[in-house]
């Protein structure tokens, strides 16, 4: 599979493992909600192979459920009690017990098999993306060395340049990301926000070929786009946060309905109401010249920035005058009153 996207087929998902912390409250949960569930019943599956070693047991893939739209193929966790801290916690390792340990079955896992069902789940896989948070992540730098001596891609995050001495590793990695807080929605948290802007710049997220059109004609062009962006019960096809500017792109035939142009006039009060100002072009538009609508866009950015440099030198100018007035008057002294 390509990273970057570079034809668009409905059909075709990407089969990601994510990389990074084990941890009570695993971030992997917030990029894929149903992989907790599944987790907690991964004994079961374990069980129905008979065997729990690497030799006769592998992961499965669950479809769809990163951010609700590709698939995960590991790593899974067994969920324990930890007694001596007495919290709930998740974890893999050659002291913790395996796959069939919440049906009672399994023996402690050894650490070459733990290796081999990582390893095998990459190999599986499109996509190694590292979630870097904290030092200690000896285990996510074999991972993501194994991907890359294997040909599979690699994006890394680093969320807080943690690891100065993994320079090496960053620089090998396909793709590193960078991390916008800034212009995270509040429904998203950290981890999934990370994943959804990188997929996004890849083009794994365009969800139409109207919208992949537009996609590749933006690529390089339009900084800080991000597809399918949430605001409130919405999400905007396109979305520049960082100016509260949204791009719907219009289909041939569901847009043409008066249903639809109904929902799509409450759909722009909505967000128009929540600050955002919309452009929509329609995918005869696109269709026929997606560099255009994007040239449109650039314009209207820049307008944008025209305006917001004006009104800073206004705010600087008139902040100035009143500073040179209160020195005047300070001048002065008590003799000018």
């Amino acid at each position: 599979m390509k990273i970057p996207r570079m034809e668009f087929d409905p059909d075709e998902r990407l089969r990601i493992y994510l990389a990074g912390k084990i941890s009570g409250t695993n971030w992997r949960y917030e990029i894929a909600p149903d992989l907790e569930r599944f987790t907690r019943n991964l004994g079961d599956i374990a069980e129905s192979e008979d065997r729990c070693d690497s030799q006769f047991f592998h992961w499965p893939t669950l479809e769809r459920v990163v951010l609700g739209r590709h698939d995960y193929t590991g790593p899974y966790f067994t969920h324990r009690l930890n007694t001596a801290e007495d919290e709930d916690r998740d974890g893999w390792g050659p002291k913790h017990r395996g796959p069939c340990d919440l049906g009672n079955h399994g023996e402690p896992v050894d650490g070459d098999t733990l290796a081999s069902l990582c390893f095998d789940a990459i190999r599986a896989s499109d996509l190694v993306f590292g979630w870097l948070t904290e030092p200690g992540l000896y285990g996510t730098a074999a991972e993501i060395g194994f991907a890359l001596g294997i040909g599979v891609s690699v994006a890394v995050v680093d969320l807080l340049d943690i690891r100065p001495d993994w320079w090496f590793l960053r620089a090998a990695a396909d793709f590193r990301p960078i991390f916008h807080e800034h212009s995270r929605p509040q429904s998203m948290p950290p981890s999934a926000w990370a994943l959804h802007t990188f997929l996004s710049d890849v083009g794994w997220l365009a969800e139409s070929p109207i919208e992949f059109a537009f996609h590749m004609a933006a690529r390089g062009r339009l900084w800080g786009l991000v597809a399918q962006y949430p605001v409130g019960r919405y999400r905007i096809d396109f979305a520049l946060p960082r100016l509260k500017l949204a791009v719907e792109l219009d289909g041939h035939d569901y847009h043409k309905t008066k249903e639809q142009r109904t929902h799509d006039a409450k759909r722009d009060r909505a967000l128009g109401a929540d600050g955002w100002s919309v452009l929509r072009f329609t995918g005869s538009e696109v269709f026929r010249d997606p560099a255009q609508c994007v040239s449109e866009v650039s314009e209207e950015i820049r307008r944008r920035d025209l305006l917001a440099l004006e009104a800073r030198t206004t705010r600087r100018q008139s902040s100035g005058a009143a500073l040179t007035l209160a020195y005047a008057s300070a001048e002065d002294g008590p003799e000018a009153l």
